[in-house]
């Protein structure tokens, strides 16, 4: 899981990507 820090230099597109992976969405 990335750190705080890194989910701030994310979009919030991005930041759902990382939160709510799943298989499907790669």
């Amino acid at each position: 899981m990335a750190k705080a820090s890194d989910f701030e230099g994310k979009k919030q597109d991005e930041l759902f990507y990382f939160v709510d992976y799943s298989p499907e969405e790669a």
